[in-house]
């Protein structure tokens, strides 16, 4: 009854009620301990198919990375900003073609061990500003996606001098650095095909 512990994949034995360490992923995958970290991290580094027997070995294990060690070892808080504009009357967000945009980001932030947080804002405003200048302050913020700002915004001369990494989304402005919207193109387009279609 009872019976000897299992052993651990690649060898050795470990208590059932033990806790899997980065130690016994490295041995069981056949790489060093840190090898593992960046494997779990994604890093482009190692090749593929060591990230994925890392992962796969670890999955087995069930270990897993240990949030708080994991920012201290790289003075980052794995947190994303999300900052959307907010629709004054009509609900919290107002995302309108920006939506899907931002689903595959938030959803490329998740598989990247991000967190992510929501910020809303009337285009670009001061309190914004402030808010980030807050968590930047408390190291809870890596980066800034921000949505729905006014061209004359200065909101991304403020992010620069603050050294935030940011993308603007929809809304170009000089040298920072942002994912525009052009419709004309495409709307050009739709009126050539109605005009061939003998539509006005």
């Amino acid at each position: 009854p009872g019976g000897a512990p299992s052993p651990a994949p690649g060898g050795g034995a470990r208590c059932p009620m033990q806790r899997a360490t980065r130690d016994d992923v490295a041995r069981a995958a056949g790489v060093s301990p840190s090898t593992v970290s960046r494997a779990l991290n994604n890093s482009p580094l190692l090749p593929e198919t060591t990230r994925q027997r890392v992962q796969v070995v670890a999955a087995e294990l069930g270990y897993q990375i240990n949030a708080a060690a994991r920012r201290l070892a790289s003075q980052r808080s794995f947190h994303l900003g999300f900052a959307l504009p907010q629709a004054v009357g009509r609900g919290a967000l107002q995302l309108g073609y920006y939506s899907e945009t931002l689903n595959a980001a938030l959803l490329a932030a998740e598989a990247r061990g991000y967190d992510q947080m929501i910020l809303l804002h009337q285009h670009g405003d001061g309190a914004l500003a402030a808010r980030v200048e807050d968590l930047m302050a408390q190291r809870r913020l890596d980066g800034l996606i921000v949505s729905g700002l006014r061209r004359d915004s200065r909101l991304p001369s403020r992010l620069a001098r603050l050294g935030l990494p940011y993308v603007l989304l929809g809304c170009h402005q000089g040298r920072h650095p942002s994912i525009d919207y052009d419709p004309r193109p495409g709307l050009a387009a739709l009126v050539n095909r109605l005009r061939e279609r003998g539509v006005g």
